[in-house]
């Protein structure tokens, strides 16, 4: 990932994989996995977005397309990005579906939450996303990645857990984004 741009480090030669990613790392790796086009970036269009930060633009083209909405509003209607916010999985799973619908993948392959002791508890704005998710396996990689790391098995989605720069990397090694970009 970041031989290829997508990711960077957190400073001299760290990676800080087990570190938590935040809602801007998603929005710049899905910007950088389209090249970085162009846009017109406004301070003034997100209440917590300044200029020059690695993650303005990408969030300026994420909102553009329709692969954020922002997590509120402020009291004029102008949308709460929560840039420095750790993702979870839900969240993750909602981008992701975005990101499909985007690059016009067929989303009509839907999983079922009910297998996961914790299915019925899934954010109902997420549901549709996290089904999806878990029929394309997404949820299973990163269900994986932390059996690895945690070394017992329990079957839940783990919805409202965070996601860390290593299970991203898991997830763009085994062609889940990737393949999107294909199309």
């Amino acid at each position: 990932v970041t031989e290829n741009g997508l990711m960077n480090g957190t400073g001299g030669s760290s990676f800080t994989p087990k570190a938590n990613l935040t809602r801007a790392m998603v929005i710049t790796v899905l910007y950088r996995l389209e090249g970085s086009p162009n846009v017109a970036f406004n301070e003034e269009s997100y209440v917590d977005v300044p200029a020059r930060q690695f993650y303005s633009e990408a969030t300026a083209w994420a909102f553009d397309e329709g692969i954020i909405t922002g997590t509120s509003t402020d009291d004029w209607g102008v949308p709460v990005i929560s840039p420095g916010r750790d993702i979870t999985r839900q969240e993750l799973a909602t981008m992701f579906v975005r990101y499909a619908r985007f690059k016009h993948v067929d989303l009509t392959n839907n999983g079922n939450l009910s297998s996961f002791k914790d299915g019925a508890t899934v954010a109902s704005w997420a549901t549709d996303a996290m089904k999806w998710a878990t029929s394309v396996e997404l949820i299973k990689i990163l269900f994986f990645a932390e059996l690895n790391h945690k070394k017992h098995l329990v079957f839940l989605v783990y919805h409202l857990h965070y996601i860390t720069k290593a299970d991203i990397i898991i997830v763009i090694n085994n062609q889940i984004i990737v393949k999107y970009n294909q199309s």
